[in-house]
């Protein structure tokens, strides 16, 4: 697959009549059109890093909850369930099966209620014919995403899907807390603001060249205008102008932020970096890097994503200033990207499409599921989930957590 984001003008052309430029989200719904048929023959998004209200990354804040699903003391387990043998040889006789769905693949990975095939948990579908669903959340209740011009939302046990806002112009960007959900337009430029349930929304800035990622604590919400090179803010229920984080950056793509710091991947500088919630000088944690895109946090770490057609899977200490580990290489185009106490999780687009997970201390790397074109990728206390981005047959999809 060729690299998308290479050809920067075709957006305006392939996606007439949206207003303004377009930015490189659009640009990725072009190239994955263009090549939708052949994923999706095949067969078959932030949380994913995301903060909540206490300005804290849901990565660390569920890990207590994972924990406790698993029925464990301590993050890293011992001999987790993911580095049993699976022949069982470990596990007091149990064998890992190609069928059972409490052991699937190997002792103790259990599917919460799948079914288990060829050593997989089956994935199952939350949502399906939707019109390039990319951005993507999660919290206690349900599970919410963008189209091309609308944001939803469905019980994360599955359900009906419920419209919290409609007719607006290319969301790619997804963030919430306790009691609203934030979104990105990258059709038109701005950020909006609209309560879980639905309802009115609040502009809290227009004008942008190309808005992007975005992530919000409990005063602030920030964001990325990709095109412009600037990493912005504005408070929560808007009242006050967006202000600038942090300017001249090469391309800025998604953000995350914890109680001390605003992190961001620079996609075209290949750079991942973060500056004090409060100011002041950038710290590059990573340069060098090919096309760095997805970024995930959690206390100890910054894990980030290069989408390259031989793309990686990386981190570094979260202070900077240490060695930075490859968690997975060789991943054909890896974008979105979510972690949890114990493991890392991302989302590859290319070569057919697959959600992967590999243990945070390193590990060979598992396949959860294949086919498609998987985006963005969220998790929380027992599944895995993720949007398929396919024009007008796209699909919420879940699975069970390794």
């Amino acid at each position: 697959m060729s690299f998308p984001r290479l050809a920067w003008v075709v957006g305006p052309v392939l996606l007439a009549g949206c207003e303004g430029l377009l930015g490189v989200d659009d640009l990725r719904i072009a190239q994955q059109d263009s090549g939708a048929t052949s994923a999706s023959d095949a067969t078959v998004d932030g949380a994913e890093g995301q903060p909540d209200a206490q300005g804290l990354d849901v990565a660390a804040n569920e890990a207590a909850t994972d924990a406790s699903a698993r029925g464990d003391s301590s993050s890293d387990g011992g001999a987790s369930d993911a580095m049993m043998p699976r022949d069982g040889s470990g596990d007091g006789g149990c064998a890992g099966s190609q069928t059972d769905a409490r052991n699937c693949g190997r002792c103790g990975h259990d599917c919460q209620g799948g079914q288990c095939s060829g050593g997989l948990c089956a994935a199952l579908t939350l949502a399906s014919s939707q019109n390039y669903p990319v951005a993507l959340q999660v919290d206690s209740s349900n599970v919410y995403w963008t189209t091309t011009s609308s944001i939803l939302k469905v019980p994360v046990d599955g359900g009906t899907a419920t419209t919290i806002a409609s007719a607006q112009n290319y969301p790619v960007g997804l963030a919430l807390d306790g009691a609203y959900v934030y979104w990105t337009s990258n059709g038109n430029g701005t950020v909006v603001q609209a309560a879980l349930v639905g309802g009115s929304q609040t502009q809290l800035a227009s004008g942008l060249t190309s808005a992007e990622g975005i992530t919000v604590n409990a005063s602030t919400v920030y964001f990325t205008d990709i095109g412009a090179g600037v990493v912005m803010r504005v408070p929560i229920g808007g009242g006050s102008s967006a202000t600038q984080v942090a300017s001249g950056q090469g391309s800025p793509d998604q953000v995350k932020v914890d109680a001390a710091n605003i992190y961001w991947t620079n996609s075209s500088s290949g750079t991942v970096v973060s500056i004090p919630v409060g100011g002041s000088a950038i710290t590059t944690l990573a340069s060098g890097q090919a096309f760095p895109e997805g970024i995930a946090i959690d206390g100890a770490n910054v894990y980030w994503t290069n989408y390259a057609d031989a793309g990686a899977v990386l981190s570094t200490p979260i202070g900077g200033g240490g060695m930075i580990t490859t968690i997975a290489s060789g991943q054909p185009q890896p974008r979105g990207i979510a972690v949890d106490s114990r493991y890392v999780y991302w989302a590859v687009t290319g070569a057919g499409g697959s959600v992967m997970s590999a243990p945070i201390g390193g590990g060979a790397a598992t396949t959860l599921a294949v086919g498609g074109v998987p985006d963005r990728v969220v998790v929380d206390g027992t599944w895995v989930y993720w949007t398929n981005t396919i024009a007008t047959s796209g699909t919420v999809m879940k699975v069970a957590k390794p």
